[in-house]
C-alpha cells in the first residue's frame, strides 16, 4: 500500500533499503516526476534515525550541484518523514558496468570519473563526507551525465560500533567492498576516507567487477582490506594503464596519508592520461 502525501502522487516503487524506500511519483503542484525516499515504518520508532534523517535532510539543502541529485522538499507528517529528490533518468553505475559497458575504456572511464571528483569535491568543500560512495549510489543518465546519490545518515563512532554488533545492519547491499581501512576501525575518519572509496570504484569502472566478491562474507572483506592491497586492476583486466593502475594504488593506499589528500590532486592525476 502506497503511503499518503499532499502534494505528491506515489507511482511506484524505486527500491528499499535498511532505512527508507524510495518511491517514484508526481509533484501535481508542478507536474514534474520525482523520487521520493520515505524513513521506513520500523525505523521511524527509533528517535536516532528520525534526527538522522533530519540531518541527511539538512545536509541535502545546502548541496546544489550539477553532479550531485538535488532535493525538492522535506515533509514531516505524524507517521512519516520524506525527503522529495530529483528523479533520475538512468541506471546505477554498476547496473551500467554489468549490462551495458563491461569494463570501460580508459577515455571513458575518465570522463564519467572526472565529473564524479567534481560532485564530491564540491561536498567536500560544503563540510560533508559521503561515506557511502560506490557505483551502486553513482547514477548515469539516459543522455550520459553522472548524479551522486545517497550522502546516507552519518553517525558517531558508539552508534556504528553498536550497528556492528546488531546483525551489521547498516553495512548491508555490497558497501563493505568499498569501505576504507579506518572506516572499518572507525579510527579518524575525512574527506581521505572517500578518496578511498573513489579509488575502489575506479578500479571497478576500468575492469568491470568488483574488486572482491562479496560471497567471502564481511569478516573475510574486512580482513583483506585491513591487511592487503587492493587487487591489481591489471591483473583482473590486462588492458588497464600503467598509468592507471598507479593512480588507482594511490587511491587506495593503507595510509590515508599515501593518497591523494584532495579530489582536485586526484583529478589533476587523472586529467594528465587524457
Amino acid at each position: 500500500m502506497n503511503p499518503s502525501l499532499d502534494n505528491y502522487e506515489i507511482t511506484g516503487v524505486l527500491g528499499k533499503g535498511g532505512t527508507a524506500v524510495v518511491y517514484s511519483g508526481i509533484d501535481l503542484l508542478c507536474g514534474r516526476r520525482v523520487a521520493i525516499k520515505m524513513l521506513i515504518q520500523e525505523r521511524f520508532r527509533d528517535e536516532l534515525i528520525k534526527e538522522k534523517f533530519i540531518e541527511e535532510a539538512n545536509r541535502y539543502l545546502y548541496l546544489s550541484h550539477p553532479h550531485i541529485a538535488s532535493m525538492h522538499d522535506f515533509v514531516i507528517q505524524p507517521e512519516a518523514y520524506y525527503l522529495v529528490m530529483e528523479l533520475i533518468e538512468g541506471v546505477t553505475l554498476d547496473e551500467y558496468i554489468l549490462t551495458r559497458s563491461g569494463p570501460l575504456s580508459q577515455e571513458n572511464t575518465i570522463e564519467f570519473f572526472l565529473a564524479i571528483l567534481e560532485g564530491i569535491a564540491y561536498a567536500h568543500h560544503q563540510d560533508t563526507i559521503h561515506l557511502d560512495i560506490k557505483p551502486g549510489n553513482i547514477m548515469v543518465t539516459t543522455d550520459r551525465r553522472v548524479k551522486i546519490l545517497d550522502f546516507g545518515l552519518s553517525i558517531s563512532k558508539e552508534e556504528y560500533i553498536q550497528s556492528l554488533l546488531n546483525k551489521k545492519e547498516i553495512l548491508k547491499g555490497g558497501t563493505p567492498l568499498y569501505m576504507a581501512p579506518e572506516q572499518i576501525e572507525f579510527n579518524h575518519i575525512d574527506r581521505r576516507t572517500d578518496i578511498y572509496s573513489l579509488g575502489v570504484t575506479l578500479h571497478q569502472m576500468i575492469t568491470g567487477k568488483p574488486p572482491y566478491d562479496s560471497k567471502i562474507g564481511i569478516d573475510c572483506i574486512f580482513e583483506l582490506i585491513r591487511t592487503q592491497q587492493l587487487p591489481r586492476a591489471k591483473g583482473l583486466y590486462p588492458f588497464v594503464s600503467d598509468a592507471m593502475q598507479d593512480i588507482i594504488d594511490k587511491a587506495t593506499a593503507k595510509n590515508p596519508e599515501d593518497r591523494f589528500q584532495t579530489c582536485e590532486e586526484f583529478e589533476f592525476h587523472l586529467e594528465q592520461l587524457k
